[in-house]
């Protein structure tokens, strides 16, 4: 900034003179950034939070002190950062933090493939999971799933544990039944034989395993030709 100074005497005589002063911008850094929201539940949504005021000292900066920056988040986190950065009179930065959290989730809709499942020879019957809230369907990724007496026929249980790190804070539990499997009795053939020669063993066809196949021979209705 340039000044000029000018003099006069009381008999009409004046002197002018110019002076530079040089004015330089004042650091916002150390300023308190106040956010009108610093703490977002997850919803699946981008948040950017906006800032309320800033002040340095007793000084409040109006926006035209600063520029904003703050980057949209949407998955849960503490550390993010919302920067001011001065600019006219102001320079330097200054920062606030803000966060989003874990939504919970009470009374989560957990639906299955099925509800009941015939018995499968032994092997582990795993339905298909879907977890809800309210009808937002929540990513596999947020939780892992456990099955429980899920073998033999009775009542099997699946529980939903939410993971850690994840956005949600979601756990729950649901069941489905085990029913005995259908049988098909199995085909028998038999090739015909000589009376008073040796028995041939009957070839049974395929038949659901955990069983066992008693047969027997009845000859009274033996025959010659």
């Amino acid at each position: 900034h340039t000044y000029t100074y000018t003099f006069e005497t009381s008999d009409g005589y004046s002197l002018s003179q110019s002076i530079t002063v040089n004015v330089t911008s004042k650091s916002i850094t150390g300023a308190k950034v106040t956010l009108e929201q610093d703490s977002f539940e997850y919803d699946g949504t981008a948040k950017k939070p906006t800032v309320s005021e800033v002040k340095l000292g007793e000084t409040t900066l109006t926006s035209d002190d600063y520029d904003v920056t703050v980057t949209p988040q949407t998955n849960v986190g503490s550390g993010y950062t919302v920067t001011v950065t001065g600019k006219g009179n102001y320079t330097g930065t200054a920062s606030a933090s803000w966060s989003i959290t874990t939504k919970t989730v009470e009374n989560p809709t957990i639906e299955l493939s099925g509800t009941s499942f015939p018995y499968d020879n032994g092997n582990e019957i795993k339905p298909t999971v879907i977890v809800k809230d309210g009808e937002t369907t929540i990513s596999t990724d947020e939780y892992t799933v456990a099955y429980t007496n899920n073998i033999n026929v009775g009542t099997a249980t699946v529980t939903v544990t939410d993971k850690d790190g994840g956005n949600y804070t979601v756990n729950g539990s649901t069941s489905f039944t085990i029913d005995r499997a259908s049988f098909t009795a199995p085909t028998v053939t038999m090739r015909d034989y000589t009376y008073g020669g040796t028995l041939p063993t009957p070839s049974i066809g395929t038949y659901p395993g955990g069983g066992t196949v008693t047969y027997y021979y009845n000859t009274t209705n033996s025959s010659s030709g």
